[in-house]
């Protein structure tokens, strides 16, 4: 929450665990190792959707979030713009996977349910397109950026309690009951 806007919860950074770029363990894709943040996994899909399997592996090695990105951006910009433009489920899925398996950032989205959720950074697509103070001093309605990860977040909050009640029920950890969300052997088959 800010001083400005106190219903406003703005966050960047991979030391935020809602970032992401922020480090984690997922296991995703059926893949034997885990992936290290959310960034890995998103563009390794990518590349694996675009016919790259060596930029893939070469984002699943890559040391940290902000190496993968760079590595990511071999693709050219239309396909990568378009390839992103078409996966937002995707992205809602991994975000639901990493709820599953990164206790700082459920616990993030748990004790803030009751925020609006704000990637502050200079992405026209997923951030503000503001840096944090600008962020915190600008109503939402004019942010430049569409804020598509803080708005995935917080419907993700608002979602919070069926969320929860299906990670106790998924397929995949062990139940018959299947989760009302898609489970990440799901998308993989898209």
């Amino acid at each position: 929450p800010t001083e400005d806007d106190p219903g406003i919860y703005p966050f960047r950074s991979y030391e935020n665990p809602l970032s992401n770029h922020f480090p984690c363990s997922l296991v995703l894709f059926n893949e034997p190792d885990p992936f290290k943040s959310v960034e890995h996994a998103f563009f390794w899909k990518m590349c694996m959707d675009l016919n790259l399997p060596k930029c893939a592996e070469e984002i699943k090695q890559s040391k940290h979030a902000g190496e993968a990105k760079r590595l990511s951006k071999r693709v050219p910009d239309t396909t990568r713009y378009q390839w992103e433009s078409e996966n937002d489920r995707l992205l809602e899925n991994l975000l639901y996977e990493k709820g599953k398996q990164c206790e700082p950032f459920l616990q993030v989205i748990t004790d803030n349910r009751d925020k609006v959720f704000a990637e502050a950074t200079n992405s026209p697509r997923y951030g503000t397109g503001l840096n944090m103070r600008a962020t915190q001093l600008t109503k939402q309605e004019y942010w430049p950026g569409m804020n598509k990860l803080g708005a995935m977040l917080t419907d993700m909050a608002s979602e919070l309690d069926n969320i929860m009640a299906s990670y106790e029920k998924d397929t995949v950890y062990g139940s018959a009951v299947p989760s009302p969300f898609p489970t990440s052997q799901e998308f993989i088959q898209n």
